[in-house]
């Protein structure tokens, strides 16, 4: 056995007889009873610590980066080592075998890849040793600082990826916290890296557990922004929900919040359309719808006599190719002479008042084209009186903008109000009940939005109705409402869950049970926490570049990799 000659703690020099120097150390200090003394603790404050092990974990997470292809070799090759344990193999043949085989594919540069312990030693050789925490929350900054570079790529702004990282590597840390200095710490360190993004996923899920497309909280949030309530089943759009809320919300005893909700969503939508048009009412009857024309044609009539139209080019080109477009789609056999006359008389009245039309006789001329382009059931004839009130309407414009501009915002509301007015006169007329109480839904105003204002203006999001016919139709369109798989699942699944529960709680006859269910649970369901509740989106899952799994592959590859392998073990290398 040898022996060491070893200097105590008391300054003396000993000879001890051992297996290594480490022994025959514990044996010294257990021979004359005394410990070597503490190292003094470096004073460092905690703010410098955090600093300095947060910068150099960012350097050794970029390093374990660069090193993964080396690290997956090293790690196989001890995988291979441990396999050839247990099962008596030659290691060394599998290691050769697996090594021709790589030879063939791209794999091969893996065999000269250097390792992040190799990349680190090579550093440290110029720089000197990195530094090391001196403090927990240093601990918990290297921790972090090497999990960042996972936060590299994949979608969203870098600083929500960097969020996202965040929780691997508490998770990580606070593991290897707990088990420090144990044979588990690294596993532990490996498992809740692995676990953390699955438990942020759950907490997430409980927090909100129907998230939405982004598409659709957009169309949702448009419609509250008008004032329109909405069931979480419509802003989350989980189909499952919606049935759910359709089936159990008007049962016999439930409270009939599904219908109440379908009413008041019907008007607060109509309420939205008519403001539009200047109009305060949530129903748009006649009586309503009349009043409107009646106020706007009145604005008109008080503008109109304040001021002049002064005939210019443009307004000649608009009224030509107005009557032109008339012209090329009607055969001449067909063609109203209405057309013809009308641009005649307002020629002849240019030339009579040098190029003037007064207010009076402007009025005049768009209340009898308006009036017989409502009452024409010639669609081609109708759009063509619309477009020479159109070309008159531009020209006023432009002239009480040039001569008269205290009228010109005022006049450009009537013109807007009017404009929408002519829509909503084509949706309050719609076929159907609702229509008829003066509900206007969602697809008669997508229908006379395209049908009064063009396909290409709403395909397009231009007009004051696009947007909101959008988001009513994607989000208010009501479910089929009988006869439908779902509906007949839903109902049946709810009273059988209500004749079950019910025997087994509180020994309610199964019958009873499963009729007085659905009218609890709709109860339940359409109560309005529960409902906010359900619909709400604080936390939404995130689109990042595998994150979890980049921080499981830095557990598994980074600097601490090799204790996996058992205490003081390097990782084995393998080259051809």
């Amino acid at each position: 056995m040898p022996i060491f000659d070893i200097t105590g703690p008391d300054g003396k020099s000993y000879e001890i007889q051992g297996d290594n120097a480490q022994g025959a150390l514990a044996a010294l200090q257990k021979h004359i009873g005394t410990s070597p003394p503490e190292k003094p603790k470096e004073d460092v404050s905690v703010l410098a610590d955090v600093a300095k092990s947060g910068g150099i974990g960012a350097v050794k997470g970029a390093i374990s980066a660069v090193g993964a292809g080396g690290d997956v070799r090293s790690l196989a090759s001890a995988g291979v080592d441990k396999l050839g344990e247990m099962t008596g193999i030659n290691p060394e043949t599998v290691k050769n075998v697996a090594s021709k085989v790589a030879s063939f594919t791209p794999l091969a540069a893996l065999n000269y890849a250097p390792t992040s312990h190799d990349i680190q030693s090579k550093i440290e050789g110029v720089t000197g040793e990195f530094y090391k925490p001196k403090t927990t929350a240093g601990e918990y900054a290297q921790t972090v600082g090497e999990f960042l570079p996972a936060a590299i790529g994949g979608e969203g702004s870098l600083a929500a990826r960097a969020a996202q990282v965040l929780v691997p590597a508490v998770a990580s840390e606070t593991a290897g916290q707990l088990t420090k200095g144990s044979d588990a710490e690294p596993y532990a360190r490996t498992v809740a890296a692995l676990l953390s993004p699955v438990a942020a996923s759950a907490a997430r899920r409980v927090i909100t557990p129907l998230p939405a497309a982004p598409e659709r909280t957009a169309l949702a949030n448009a419609l509250r922004g008008e004032g329109v309530d909405l069931t979480a089943g419509q802003a989350t759009g989980n189909k499952p929900l919606q049935w759910a809320e359709s089936v159990l919300g008007d049962i016999p005893g439930s409270g009939g919040t599904a219908s109440r909700m379908q009413t008041n969503q019907g008007e607060q939508f109509t309420g939205a359309a008519l403001r539009r048009a200047g109009e305060n009412s949530n129903r748009a009857t006649p009586e309503v719808i009349d009043q409107a024309f009646n106020r706007i044609g009145g604005n008109f009539d008080r503008l109109a006599g304040n001021n002049t139209l002064h005939m210019d080019n443009q307004f000649v080109t608009d009224l030509v190719d107005a009557a032109r477009e008339y012209h090329g789609v009607v055969p001449p056999a067909m063609r109203s002479p209405i057309i013809e006359d009308v641009v005649r008389d307002i020629g002849t009245t240019q030339a009579r008042n040098n190029g003037q039309i007064s207010g009076e006789a402007y009025q005049a001329l768009t209340s009898r084209l308006e009036r017989t382009a409502r009452g024409t059931a010639d669609p081609q004839l109708r759009e063509a009186l619309r477009g020479i009130r159109g070309a008159l309407d531009d020209a006023m414009e432009r002239s009480i903008a040039t001569h008269n501009p205290a009228d010109a915002g005022a006049w450009r509301e009537a013109r807007n109000e009017y404009r929408n007015l002519l829509v909503l006169e084509k949706a309050s007329t719609a076929a159907g009940s609702n229509a008829a109480e003066g509900l206007i839904s969602p697809s008669s105003l997508r229908n006379a939005t395209i049908n009064t204002q063009g396909r290409r203006n709403y395909a397009r999001g231009n007009g004051d109705f696009a947007d909101l016919a959008r988001a009513g139709e994607a989000i208010m369109k009501p479910l089929p409402n009988s006869g439908t798989a779902p509906r007949q699942y839903m109902q049946h699944l709810i009273t059988a869950l209500g004749s079950g529960a019910g025997g087994m709680v509180a020994s309610i006859p199964g019958m009873v049970a499963g009729a007085a269910a659905p009218a609890a649970v709709g109860r339940v369901l359409m109560n309005p926490v529960v409902q906010r509740y359900l619909s709400n989106q604080v936390l939404l899952p995130t689109r990042g570049a595998g994150v979890g799994r980049q921080a499981l592959a830095r557990a598994l590859l980074g600097a601490e990799s090799s204790q996996l392998l058992g205490p003081g073990q390097q990782l084995p290398e393998v080259r051809q």
